[in-house]
């Protein structure tokens, strides 16, 4: 076997499994870094830009939730898995949801809103998993 095909083998291999890193699973926990986060009034004024912060959190199966750890903006949060979502092993996409939050997660990227009486926040975040 030449060095060429050992090489696009060993590429191909790793552009395959590249997704099986990526795949989400009970336990996992997520490091992230906001990218952006803000806060617009019911009339539609953005009021301003809060400070982006690290977070993490954990697929808890026992709750069916996201559990964040105990600092910044989502200290000690619980958000609870859609009834119709399913984290979707390998693929490492899901969406959570309770009254007034919801998260969209797809391979590392996070979008979240916090929806109220007074407006809407809402932030993005890049995440890796350890």
């Amino acid at each position: 076997m030449n060095i060429k095909k050992i090489l696009i083998g060993l590429t191909l291999s790793m552009f395959l499994g590249s997704g099986a890193a990526f795949g989400a699973d009970w336990g996992d926990v997520y490091y992230c870094n906001m990218t952006h986060f803000e806060y617009i009034s019911l009339d539609g004024e953005q009021k301003g830009r809060y400070k982006l912060e690290t977070f993490q959190f954990k697929l808890d199966k026992n709750k069916n939730a996201m559990v964040f750890g105990n600092k910044g903006y989502f200290t000690d949060m619980v958000i609870y898995l859609e009834e119709r979502a399913d984290i979707t092993f390998g693929i490492d996409e899901w969406w959570v949801s309770d009254d007034l939050h919801g998260i969209y997660f797809r391979k590392g990227d996070l979008v979240f809103t916090d929806v109220g009486p007074s407006g809407l926040k809402a932030m993005s975040a890049n995440c890796d998993k350890f």
